[in-house]
């Protein structure tokens, strides 16, 4: 079975795209700052901020995937909605 590590996992595209794997044959582990997760479609699951390079690393040699879907992002609070505003014209 390949072996797939989806960053970002607990985000918004991240548990869609690790069920999309896992259905398709893939051994999916999920990384992602949450403590924990209930994604049933992930073998194994690491809460790791992904700027702790010694974490990654230890991560990578256990998994040792065939391949990276990387989708963790920094958010910010509120990003979205401001995004949707209307540009201001300036006064």
């Amino acid at each position: 079975m390949k072996r797939v590590v989806v960053t970002g996992c607990g985000g918004f595209v991240g548990p869609h795209v690790s069920s999309a794997l896992a259905k398709s044959g893939y051994e999916v582990w999920g990384v992602d700052l949450r403590e924990k997760s209930d994604d049933p479609s992930l073998r194994r699951y690491f809460s790791c901020d992904l700027s702790q390079r010694e974490a990654v690393e230890t991560i990578l040699r256990e998994a040792a995937p065939g391949a990276i879907v990387h989708l963790a992002a920094q958010s910010s609070a509120g990003g979205l909605s401001r995004s949707l505003l209307p540009p201001s014209r300036g006064t």
